[in-house]
């Protein structure tokens, strides 16, 4: 496993190590890319800052970068905390941590997740109120942001959780959001941390734009990667799954699941009712 943390401008072959990290994080004043300014002025005549040309709102949008800090010792802080989840090695298995609470009830959810499919919610409600402690870790919460990746605890054991987020797209599954989760998926098989999955989706977003954007590959991607990992899997359908929007998200009783759980009023299917109607 590796882990980068850029703290200050990075060009070239410096700059090339990063997209290859499992993690890589930027301090506010950082900047990543694959020529500075001098080169870009000399070969494109472009006249450009190291700010608007790699810096923390250019690295984030395009995905180099998955999280940003304030300042170097905020940078290295978050490289603690995320590797905290993680084991030794890819070798051993993550450590639990002390957890007094056994199973608990969780009727809040209730009111948090709308029974109407139109309706939306924050699935980060429904993280805090799942998981042991609301302190959950996101990586890369700016890009793909149809998808919330994140490290957890759940019983005192460091968990991997891939949600779908009903505030963006209804939940739907764009090329940017399974571009995330292919790499976080791949990274927590890696390091054995179980994986639960909170579905709540239509399906992939469809649409001439979401096709040029290569839906079809980035969902391809996220899909070979939770049909191929081997560690642990959870699946739970809050509300709906319809689809390849399913499968990407682990809904497949013969693909290693532990189990797979749907919520009071879940539905799933090749596609919804209304769609099917009209079909």
């Amino acid at each position: 496993g590796s882990v980068t943390a850029v703290l200050g401008p990075s060009a070239g072959h410096g700059a090339l190590v990063a997209p290859v990290c499992d993690f890589r994080i930027m301090s506010a004043r950082g900047a990543i890319f694959t020529a500075g300014p001098p080169v870009v002025k000399e070969a494109t005549g472009e006249d450009i800052s190291k700010e608007d040309l790699g810096g923390p709102d250019v690295a984030l949008a395009s995905g180099v970068i998955h999280n940003v800090a304030d300042d170097d010792a905020a940078a290295l802080d978050e490289v603690r905390r995320y590797l905290s989840y993680f084991p030794a090695s890819a070798w051993s298995y993550p450590p639990a941590r002390p957890c007094d609470a056994g199973a608990r009830a969780t009727p809040e959810l209730l009111d948090v997740i709308p029974r109407d499919n139109r309706r939306v919610y924050d699935i980060r409600r429904v993280l805090d109120i799942v998981f042991d402690t609301p302190d959950w870790f996101e990586v890369q919460p700016r890009f793909g942001r149809g998808i919330i990746c994140a490290l957890a605890h759940l019983g005192g054991h460091p968990v991997a959780v891939v949600a779908n987020q009903p505030q963006v797209m209804a939940g739907s599954i764009d090329a940017d959001s399974a571009d995330k989760a292919a790499h976080f998926i791949m990274v927590a098989d890696s390091f054995h941390l179980p994986i639960v999955f909170l579905a709540d989706n239509p399906g992939m977003l469809p649409g001439s734009r979401s096709e040029r954007e290569g839906i079809l590959r980035s969902g391809a991607r996220m899909f070979t990667a939770q049909t191929t990992a081997t560690t642990l899997k959870l699946h739970l359908t809050l509300r709906k799954a319809y689809g390849f929007g399913s499968m990407v998200m682990s809904l497949l009783g013969f693909d290693d699941q532990v189990a797979t759980f749907g919520y009071p009023g879940a539905t799933m299917g090749a596609m919804s009712a209304a769609a099917l109607s009209r079909a």
